[in-house]
Parts: structure tokens; sequence; C-alpha cells
């Protein structure tokens, strides 16, 4: 009787521990220009849809705290990219099902790391895009040279400014 009773007394016990042990890590797969339920039934992830006069996001979000950030492949035309520290995802559709663009939030690096290490993230992150034929965009708006081609320009007034 004693037995029963220790095993019933230690076995709740023996459960105890660290809940994140079995905790499968939060995974995102999506493609550019193809419906938004193939990103809901490739991901592990539930997303939250939020719809206004056409306009659809489905959005996916961590806290920066969490300890275990999300996987996240995207698919393009252009090839796929892979990152392993997804904190945010939106996914935005306009009068269809189509995933017509995608932001994604990255963890970064803790928040009590050192410069150093924030930018070698940094660099590693844009050396991994240019690898995968990413470019730099200029919008419309934007300076078309850069700032030391730009004194070699003779200045020029409005109205004496």
């Amino acid at each position: 009787m004693i037995k029963y009773a220790s095993c019933a007394f230690f076995l709740p016990l023996a459960g105890c521990g660290d809940s994140n042990t079995n905790v499968e890590k939060p995974s995102i797969r999506f493609e550019l220009d193809a419906p938004v339920e193939n990103a809901f039934s490739g991901s592990s992830v539930q997303f939250q849809k939020d719809c206004m006069v056409g306009l659809c996001m489905y959005k996916y979000s961590l806290a920066f705290s969490e300890p275990l950030r999300a996987d996240l492949e995207m698919v393009s035309d252009a090839g796929s990219l892979k990152f392993d520290d997804v904190v945010s995802t939106k996914l935005t559709t306009f009068e269809s099902d189509i995933v017509t663009s995608a932001n994604v939030t990255l963890g970064g690096v803790k928040t009590d790391a050192e410069h150093t290490e924030a930018m070698m993230y940094h660099a590693q992150l844009l050396d991994k895009l240019r690898a995968e034929g990413w470019r730099r965009f200029i919008l419309q708006d934007e300076a078309r040279i850069p700032g030391t081609e730009a004194q070699k320009f003779k200045p020029y007034y409005v109205l004496d400014k």
C-alpha cells in the first residue's frame, strides 16, 4: 500500500519541468502571387484575418521577448528565401485570394547585444539577400545619385533659395 501511495505522490512531480521542451518551432511557408490558402496549409501557425474594402491582411506575430522564433520560407518566381528568426509576418491580398505582398519582421539580435554583433547580423542578412538575387529598389521619389556624387553638381536657386 505504501508503494502505491509513494507512486501516486511522485508521479505528478515527475511531470513537472520546463514547459518548452515539447514545443515545436512555428513555421511559415507562403508563395507570392499564389492563393493565401497555400500559406494556411503550408504553415503551422494561425493567421489573424483583417479585411476592409477588398483589402485583406493575414497576420501572425510573436513578442520580441519570445525565445522561440518562427522559421519562414518565402517562395517567388525569383527563388526562395529562408529565415529562422521571424517575429512577425503579414500577408496581403486585394480583391482576390492571391497574396500580392508580404511584410516580414525579423527578430534580430538580443536587446543587450553589442553593437558589433548587431552590425554583423545586418551584414550577414544583406549578404544572404544579395546571394539570393535580391537588389536594391529605388522608389520614384528617392534620389538617384549618392550624396558623394551630388556634391559634384552646381546648386541652382529658386526664389533666392
